[in-house]
């Protein structure tokens, strides 16, 4: 069980239109996404006089047979009861089939992804049952900009130049990106969004996912500043740290 490509790489409206004459519905991701959107459910595109419109509901559960868009940055994941059965990340139209050898479970991307999304499914993989309902969720896998984090309190690192501990109040945002959307899926994202009809995971929400990767970014940054300063290249000039994140 698992997908065969019907149309590849084509962009999400021409697909739209493309399927617009040939089914009755097909599914996408769902319209008006913030840029920090990291998993949302699919939603099915109905016709109406040859113009698609997103329709609500548990509409993120396929059957055999089901047909579902993937555009470009964009990575789809099928779940039946929790375990993964299914990952694409290549753009392009997918039939799901729970019968036809040639289906495929994974497109990978070539190249997209972390070379660990091999193990990650080999790790978490389920057969699943033919005929039986599955879940569809997009994975963003664009880069995820504007994720802000700051610091209270100073952040103190051995400083070489001052031959002292020195300390800084840090605010900034940081990019993230997802490589590995099974791993992201099973080891960071609630239950809660694993199901039928669940609402969009969002970075910017108060989540305890964004409050991990914050504590995680806020962490890291002790260990940044005294390897930067104590490099040699660098001239342990934490003055310099500026100019060569420009840079």
């Amino acid at each position: 069980m698992g997908f065969i490509q019907i149309l590849v790489g084509t962009a999400k409206d021409a697909i739209n239109s493309t399927f617009g004459d040939q089914y009755l519905d097909f599914l996408v991701p769902p319209d008006g996404l913030s840029d920090t959107a990291v998993v949302f459910p699919a939603v099915k595109q109905a016709t109406n006089a040859g113009r698609g419109q997103n329709t609500r509901g548990s509409e993120n559960i396929i059957t055999n047979g089901s047909v579902i868009v993937v555009p470009e940055g964009y990575g789809l994941l099928t779940f039946q009861d929790g375990a993964v059965t299914g990952l694409v990340a290549e753009p392009g139209a997918y039939r799901w089939d729970s019968e036809d050898q040639n289906s495929k479970s994974v497109f990978s991307g070539g190249g997209l992804l972390s070379p660990t999304v091999t193990t990650s499914w080999e790790r978490f993989k389920f057969g699943g049952r033919p005929g039986s309902q599955q879940l569809a969720l997009f994975v963003n896998l664009k880069e995820i900009p504007n994720n802000k984090f700051g610091t209270q309190s100073p952040i103190y690192w051995d400083d070489a130049y001052l031959n002292a501990q020195a300390g800084a109040i840090t605010r900034g945002t940081y990019v993230l990106k997802i490589v590995d959307p099974i791993l992201f899926v099973k080891n960071l994202l609630p239950a809660t969004y694993l199901t039928a009809g669940a609402q969009v995971f969002d970075l910017q929400d108060d989540n305890a996912v964004a409050e991990q990767l914050f504590s995680e970014v806020v962490g890291s940054l002790a260990g940044a500043f005294s390897r930067y300063v104590n490099d040699d290249d660098k001239g342990h000039r934490i003055t310099k740290i500026q100019s060569d994140s420009v840079g």
